[in-house]
């Protein structure tokens, strides 16, 4: 899948949820694959964990081969943890 479709894709989704400030491309550091973090803070919620699960299937049916996490963290939070990886979307 291309890269800058898939940030695209990624963007959108979170344009959608106001908690949502920023997205990273990292790595599992239990499993190594690639992985999107949709960053805010806040608590669990359910409906965003499930469109995440929703957008997830959308885009492996569309070739996507990584995962999609909510991560309740800054945006300065990620230069601390390198497992996020760096800041690919930000909220303007």
């Amino acid at each position: 899948m291309d890269e800058t479709f898939l940030i695209g894709e990624l963007g959108s989704f979170a344009k959608g949820y106001k908690d949502i400030i920023g997205i990273s491309r990292g790595n599992d550091p239990e499993e190594g694959g690639r992985v999107y973090y949709f960053l805010g803070p806040g608590t669990y919620d359910s409906n965003l964990e499930d469109a995440l699960s929703d957008l997830s299937i959308s885009l492996f049916d569309k070739g996507f081969s990584g995962e999609l996490f909510r991560f309740p963290v800054s945006l300065e939070y990620v230069a601390q943890e390198p497992f996020l990886g760096e800041i690919i979307w930000r909220r303007d």
